[in-house]
């Protein structure tokens, strides 16, 4: 059998015998369910066994703790043989207050012939099972008449509020009838002063004056007996006529509980009239030595603990094991972690390429628009692309097959702004997702339909690359309430987490790969800008409206993170500074639409500025051969895709600077970045706008920069990283690629 076969089988084995023991634990609960209120139910049998006879007898159990080899196989068939009316067990008779104890408990006293209550001790409070203790066998502490005795059952473990007792249980021996009997039942032994040196650590125990209290009030009302049992010792004293009795042993606990020097197992206790007589009993001598009886207490011990806790033992053991088992196989797995240098990556080969994008056509932006060319690119090269991405109101009917849309759960409106918020959940997701069952898959956002890409990645094993579009920190103005928090750590964050989790990062620039390696992303990480068409298809009846002198251009949502303010203010000083004729065009919409249409009112400048409103993608390369020169004053931009289309276009560019700008804009060689001053800003564009011989020679350099970053070089630069990708996951699924 193949190696990795056989772990799978023994991990499998594994499982079945953890998930077997587990619904066999719920089967035991769901069976033990009618092991309730046990107190109550054997009392009213008591009551009617006694209600005819003046003169009972009754055997006290101390310790049982759940013992098998001596309480059920040994001591439970003495106890039926016996002539005593019922049992009472004072107290420990579980290892534990968990649940699954009280079941082993409930199928050893099924070969119990007698009938038996239950005294509350301090095994049965650890562990929260106070709960169980009040569910299975009833309240704590609780009373009743029978044969013309008063029976009472106290809680000495220190649980139950001692206040609230003392007052029940001094109201009620006091309002007794006369000439009744009465016995208490107890888990702690009254007069044992030092009883607190038989416990350590212990969460709950008897404050000493409850036990005082107690001492004087059974004194006081002429307490007949008070059996007890916790200590493990076999004692006997009479304190101002009330008789103490303690039971030791019991399920094989035997400590220093002896009677004429051998271990008794439990006191039977008769009563006639008013007299009290006890009768240890021992189980019959097995001719064992000292040696040999202290192995058989451990014995005991150990046999009684695994008896009761298979279930739990096999649960440890199948998770130990599964653990083990995996770590040990981890530890001897040998991994080449040096890269073999020597071995090519094959290429050529088709591939199907799964992109998912929280944003796309007809939504007019950067990332739709770079998916698209990178996609276009891509089916050129003869590979098939998949997009996952929203459906739109004004989605087209007819669209490509290779665009999956998903009906979205809501809107998201602000500020003219309309996103639709797909349901990532949808079953559909992963059923179209195995349908086409790509070789990798590309998320374009970090979130959303982006961690539905990475998620299915990861299920179907799968590379995932991730391009980092955008600074989404710029944009948390439109997160509603968490303003502050949306423009703070929290977006890197999400950035470093998710980048993290990638099998390598594209970034459309340098000083977005510097930021991404500041966050501490490790991963591979290559620049690549969007390509853009060197020969855009040119629409000769497009023209611009009145245009006066020289022509500015520019391109951008009309947001407030574009920073469309500065760029009026700007055309508002270069009126004032130059004397060469001019108009700026922008094209674009947005939420901050009228309030500019209104500022550019307020400054005069109707002439000079002109909105376009929306531009057909297509057209965008019509209206860059129109112009002269290409302006720009946004600060979120992660590459600035229209300053490459707008060079590819001819235009030299003038821009403040941003980390999408500083690697695309050359100073005095295609243009001009400054910072965000308007007075340089607006000295650089009249530098420009002045001299025609510098912009004509600014035109010849943007276009020869643009021409390096075309469609088909960036589709290719990206296969060929796929490519890279696919093989090293192949050959080594454990290790990072980093080149």
């Amino acid at each position: 059998m193949e190696p990795d076969r056989r772990k799978r089988y023994i991990v499998l084995f594994f499982s079945v015998i953890y998930l077997s023991v587990l619904v066999f634990k719920i089967f035991i609960t769901i069976e033990n369910a009618e092991f309730i209120g046990i107190n109550a139910r054997n009392t009213a049998e008591i009551t009617n066994l006694l209600q005819t006879k003046q003169n009972f007898s009754f055997i006290a159990v101390g310790n049982v703790m759940n013992s098998i080899n001596i309480f059920k196989d040994r001591m439970i068939p003495m106890i039926n043989d016996s002539d005593a009316d019922f049992v009472v067990f004072t107290g420990n008779f579980i290892l534990d207050g968990s649940n699954d104890k009280y079941a082993a408990l409930d199928r050893s006293l099924i070969l119990l012939k007698k009938p038996a209550l239950f005294v509350i001790g301090e095994r049965e409070v650890t562990d929260d099972g106070a709960d169980h203790f009040f569910h299975h066998m009833g309240n704590p502490f609780f009373f009743f008449n029978a044969g013309n005795t008063l029976f009472i059952f106290m809680d000495t473990t220190g649980y139950s509020n001692e206040s609230l007792q003392m007052q029940w249980i001094t109201e009620l021996l006091e309002n007794a009838d006369e000439p009744s009997r009465r016995i208490v039942f107890t888990n702690r032994s009254l007069p044992d002063k030092n009883y607190k040196e038989l416990i350590s650590e212990k969460k709950y125990m008897m404050s000493e004056m409850f036990r005082k209290d107690l001492l004087a009030l059974f004194s006081r009302t002429k307490v007949l007996a008070v059996v007890s049992g916790s200590t493990g010792v076999s004692d006997r004293k009479t304190i101002e006529g009330t008789r103490y009795i303690s039971t030791g042993g019991g399920g094989g606990i035997v400590e220093t509980s002896t009677t004429n020097g051998k271990p008794f197992y439990y006191t039977q206790i008769t009563v006639d009239g008013d007299t009290v007589s006890t009768e240890d009993s021992i189980l019959p001598d097995t001719g064992t030595t000292a040696e040999t009886s202290i192995l058989l207490w451990i014995w005991n011990k150990l046999y009684s603990w695994i008896y009761i806790s298979f279930l739990n033992i096999l649960l440890i053991i199948s998770i130990s094991f599964a653990i083990v088992y995996t770590l040990y196989n981890w530890l001897v797995l040998r991994i080449n972690y040096y890269p073999d240098l020597n071995a090519a990556t094959p290429k050529g080969y088709k591939l199907t390429i799964a992109m998912f994008t929280n944003n796309y056509l007809p939504f007019v932006g950067g990332v739709p628009v770079s998916i698209v060319r990178l996609k276009e690119g891509l089916e050129r090269l003869g590979h098939t692309v998949y997009i996952f991405a929203p459906a739109y109101e004004n989605s087209p009917a007819e669209e490509d097959e290779h665009v999956i849309r998903f009906k979205p759960l809501f809107h998201y409106r602000k500020d003219g702004l309309i996103v639709p918020v797909s349901n990532i959940f949808s079953a559909r997701i992963k059923k179209e997702f195995r349908k086409i069952n790509p070789d990798i898959v590309h998320v374009h956002h970090p979130f959303w339909l982006g961690s539905s890409g990475r998620r299915l990645a990861r299920i179907f094993r799968k590379p995932v690359v991730f391009t980092y579009h955008t600074r989404i920190e710029q944009y948390n103005h439109y997160v509603p309430i968490f303003h502050n928090l949306a423009g703070g750590q929290i977006p890197h964050l999400i950035i470093k987490h998710f980048a993290s989790s990638c099998d390598a990062v594209i970034a459309p620039t340098t000083s977005a790969k510097r930021y991404l390696r500041n966050l501490g992303i490790g991963k591979l990480i290559i620049v690549q800008p969007t390509g853009v068409d060197p020969d855009p298809t040119i629409n000769l009846q497009i023209s611009l409206p009145a245009p006066k002198g020289k022509i500015l251009f520019s391109v951008f949502r009309l947001s407030n993170e574009k920073n469309p303010y500065f760029l009026i203010d700007g055309i508002a000083e270069l009126d004032k500074q130059t004397k060469q004729p001019f108009t700026c065009y922008i094209a674009g919409s947005g939420p901050e639409e009228a309030s500019m249409k209104q500022y550019i009112a307020e400054k005069k400048l109707e002439g000079r500025i002109v909105l376009l409103g929306s531009v057909k993608p297509a057209d965008i390369a019509s209206y860059y051969k129109l112009a002269d020169l290409f302006i720009f004053s946004s600060l979120s931009e992660t590459q600035g895709m229209v300053i490459l289309e707008a060079m590819a276009g001819g235009l030299p560019v003038v821009a403040v600077n941003s980390s999408g700008i500083t690697d695309v804009v050359q100073n005095g060689v295609n243009g001009f970045k400054t910072e965000a001053d308007i007075t340089d800003w607006v000295n650089k564009i009249r530098t420009i706008l002045e001299d025609d011989s510098l912009r004509l020679k600014m035109s010849r350099n943007a276009r020869s920069y643009a021409e390096k970053y075309s469609m088909d070089a960036m589709s290719r630069n990206i296969l060929d990283m796929y490519y890279e990708i696919i093989e090293w996951k192949k050959k080594h699924p454990e290790q990072v690629f980093i080149r």
